[in-house]
């Protein structure tokens, strides 16, 4: 009963100690003598106390408590150390609470800056990630000069969170341009201009890829950024430009027209499924067809797009040629064989058998490859050239295969044919035997060279694409890029296998990243400013004892 009653008046001595060192700590806020005695007391006031209350003053904007704290407290080093359950250190919860002047304290008197510059909350935010998203453009500057002094000017800084987002491809998501403007031309902050999220897309890509109209200004501010790169391309290989032609975005893609020289911006780029950005300005149904015929004309004016037109013009007419020479050596091995059948040669049967069987089979493959070399040439409308040119180069494989298995049958039928019509003498067979064997030699030779010739303008290949036979050679790219995605808590559909993605999908399923994103982080920031809010006002209410004070 003794030992019961020891314990119990231990416990009512320490509760009466925590509410005196509460009350101590709420009278000597509004006392200059009394802050700087409570401060001096240092090792003799629990190490956990110094935490909560150096945390809740950077969020409640005790300017006093802080600078006292950090000019004289000896453990003034917790201001890099501590953090609240989230890991929000006390310039974070400074940034949070909109306490300029509590971070500007920070930036004069803590130690060592350079590890709450490094510090990262649980969802990998640094503090100019939360100033960034909060639009606190004098928070930015802050923490922008910051950066940029002399001491840690060669230090590597790590911007990227949990989402591989860095503090401008959030402020491009909202259409900050102010904020933009200021990491774009920052000195630190330019190594990491091309920086890429999960989707391989840059901030420029995300500028160019917003449906908002009012983009422009962040687009023009991004291309005008020195080391920028504008011909970064992404998981379907889209460069930037090509996300302002697919979302009909004129502003942006005359800003990009207008320094296509000066950034030697390549406008012919081709994405994984092979088409240039004129190509998605023609054949985009996603947007109003005034709006892709202005962006048409506009793409038009571009030395490299006019060079390129007029190329594939002159490609398309070489191909057309090589479709009616093909045309006319069928048409010419149609008749041949039509003769065979008005007038067959005499012989044993057998024979007879070979020579109908390859010439029948010479005819219809003859009749085949007109029709084939007649779709080459057939005219396609609101299409690009390039499509059209590449088509015809299908076309044509197919029309070459075509002719040269229809050459191969009609030898075959004037073999026979001939072996027929001979009289039984050996000189003579002979003469036919080594006549043929040369024919077939010198045939065989050309055959290979005609082969040769198709595989350098890569027919086989287009033979192959013409029925479906050869997959898409960016799938496995797409996959490596996406196989990274961690934004399960934001969408159900960011969940799911991303190894089969079509283009589309990709530039879907990125766009509802990028929203799931920013919502996370808005809802993250308003969520943390009503706990500090919450933790603020339970400390004058209802907060008796350090122990009691969640922080």
């Amino acid at each position: 009963m003794g030992s019961m009653a020891l314990a119990e008046g231990e416990e009512e001595d320490v509760s009466t100690a925590g509410r005196e060192l509460m009350d101590e700590f709420k009278l000597a806020l509004g006392d200059s003598a009394k802050l700087s005695k409570f401060v001096a007391r240092g090792a003799d006031v629990p190490e956990e106390v110094w935490r909560k209350a150096l945390l809740w003053a950077c969020a409640a904007g005790q300017v006093e408590f802080v600078a006292e704290f950090l000019n004289n407290s000896p453990l003034n080093s917790l201001v890099n150390t501590a953090v609240d359950d989230d890991e929000y250190t006390a310039l974070h919860r400074a940034v949070v609470g909109k306490h300029l002047e509590v971070a500007r304290l920070l930036s004069r008197l803590a130690f060592n800056l350079v590890p709450m510059l490094h510090a990262k909350t649980r969802r990998g935010w640094t503090a100019l990630h939360l100033a960034v998203c909060a639009n606190n453009v004098e928070m930015v500057d802050l923490l922008l000069a910051w950066y940029q002094r002399d001491d840690f000017c060669n230090t590597e800084y790590d911007f990227e969170d949990t989402f591989l987002m860095t503090p401008l491809q959030y402020a491009v998501l909202d259409h900050k341009s102010d904020v933009v403007h200021r990491l774009a031309t920052s000195e630190t902050f330019r190594r990491h201009l091309n920086k890429i999220d999960s989707f391989r897309r840059s901030a420029l890509h995300m500028a160019c890829s917003s449906p908002d109209a009012n983009v422009g200004a962040v687009v023009a501010e991004l291309l005008d950024a020195t080391g920028v790169d504008p011909n970064a391309v992404d998981c379907c290989k889209y460069t930037p430009l090509h996300w302002a032609v697919l979302m009909g975005a004129a502003e942006s893609v005359e800003h990009f027209i207008s320094r296509a020289t000066k950034k030697r911006i390549r406008t012919t780029e081709v994405d994984c499924e092979g088409r240039a950005v004129l190509q998605i300005a023609i054949e985009n149904r996603e947007i109003d067809r005034k709006v892709g015929r202005d962006l048409q004309k506009m793409l038009q004016t571009v030395p490299e797009v006019k060079d390129e037109v007029e190329r594939l013009y002159r490609d398309r007419q070489v191909f057309v040629d090589a479709a009616n020479a093909i045309l006319v050596g069928a048409a010419l091995i149609a008749s041949v064989s039509f003769g065979g059948w008005l007038q067959p040669p005499q012989g044993d049967d057998q024979e007879m058998r070979v020579f109908w069987a390859f010439n029948s089979l010479s005819f219809f493959f003859s009749l085949a490859t007109v029709t084939a070399g007649a779709g080459t040439v057939l005219p396609m409308s609101d299409v690009y050239i390039g499509h059209s040119v590449t088509s015809i180069r299908r076309w044509l494989a197919l029309t070459s295969c075509l002719l040269l298995v229809s050459v191969v049958l009609v030898l075959g039928a004037f073999v026979a044919a001939g072996f027929a019509s001979l009289p039984a003498v050996p000189r003579l067979h002979v003469n036919m035997v080594t006549t043929t064997c040369i024919g077939t030699v010198v045939c065989c030779v050309i055959g290979l060279l005609f082969l040769e010739r198709m595989s350098k303008i890569r027919a086989l290949a287009d033979f192959q694409l013409l029925f479906g036979r050869l997959r898409l050679p960016m799938r496995s790219i797409r996959r490596r890029s996406l196989k990274h995605m961690d934004v399960e808590q934001l969408d159900e559909d960011l969940e799911t296998d991303h190894d089969h993605f079509a283009t589309r999908q990709c530039r879907e399923r990125a766009r509802r990243k990028d929203t799931a994103v920013r919502k996370f982080i808005s809802s993250s920031l308003c969520d943390k400013e009503t706990s500090l809010l919450n933790e603020n006002m339970l400390f004058y209410s209802s907060v008796s004892t350090f122990d009691e004070w969640n922080v």
